[in-house]
C-alpha cells in the first residue's frame, strides 16, 4: 500500500465533502483501507453536500423550459436574496468587530484603573475652557464596565442568557423519597 500525498489526501477530503463518495469507494479509488480514509476525513460529515446539492438544482433549472419572463423574474429574485444575505452578513460582521473592540477598550479601561473624562468650564464672555482629565475608575465605572461585557458577551453568544433545559422539583408522594429531579 503507498504512502498518499498531500495533493491525494487534499483530493480524499474534497470528494468526502461532496457527500457523493462514501468511505469504501475512496478506499478503493485510492487503494487504500478504509481506516485510512477515516483517519483522514475524521468524524465529520461532508461539508459541501447543500452546495451539490444546489449546483444539482440549477444545473436542473437551467435545462428547464422557462419563459424568458419567468427567468427574469427568478434572476431578479435570486439577485435581491443574496444581496440581502450578503447585507445581514456583513452587519453580523460589523457587530462582532464592534463589540470585539468595545471588549477590548473596556479591558483595558479595567486594567488601568483609569478613565479619561472631559470637564468644561464658562471662563466668561462666552468662552467655555474644555479639558480631558485623568480620574480613577469608581464603582458605577465598575458596574457599567460589567453590564457592558455582559451584553457583549450575549451579541456574540459567548453567554447565553436563557438555558433551554428546565428543572423541575417535585415530591415524590407514592415512594416519599424526597425530592425528584427531572430534566425537560
Amino acid at each position: 500500500m503507498a504512502k498518499l500525498s498531500e495533493t491525494q489526501k487534499n483530493n480524499i477530503v474534497a470528494k468526502w465533502n461532496t457527500g457523493e463518495y462514501n468511505k469504501s469507494q475512496l478506499a478503493k479509488a485510492y487503494k487504500v483501507t478504509e481506516k485510512v480514509i477515516r483517519n483522514i476525513v475524521g468524524l465529520e460529515k461532508p461539508s459541501s453536500v447543500d452546495i451539490v446539492e444546489a449546483q444539482v438544482m440549477l444545473e436542473k433549472y437551467k435545462k428547464s423550459e422557462k419563459s424568458p419572463n419567468e427567468v427574469t423574474a427568478i434572476n431578479s429574485a435570486v439577485a435581491h436574496r443574496l444581496k440581502q444575505e450578503f447585507s445581514d452578513d456583513n452587519n453580523r460582521i460589523k457587530i462582532y468587530e464592534t463589540t470585539t473592540s468595545i471588549i477590548e477598550k473596556v479591558q483595558t479601561l479595567i486594567e488601568n484603573g483609569k478613565a479619561q473624562k472631559a470637564t468644561t468650564a464658562n471662563i466668561g464672555d462666552g468662552v467655555i475652557e474644555s479639558n480631558i482629565i485623568e480620574t480613577d475608575l469608581q464603582s458605577a465605572d465598575y458596574k457599567n464596565a460589567q453590564e457592558t461585557i455582559d451584553k457583549a458577551s450575549i451579541t456574540l453568544g459567548v453567554n447565553q442568557r436563557h438555558s433551554s433545559s428546565q428543572l423541575s422539583i417535585q415530591n415524590n408522594q407514592t415512594q416519599n423519597t424526597g425530592v425528584k429531579i427531572e430534566w425537560a
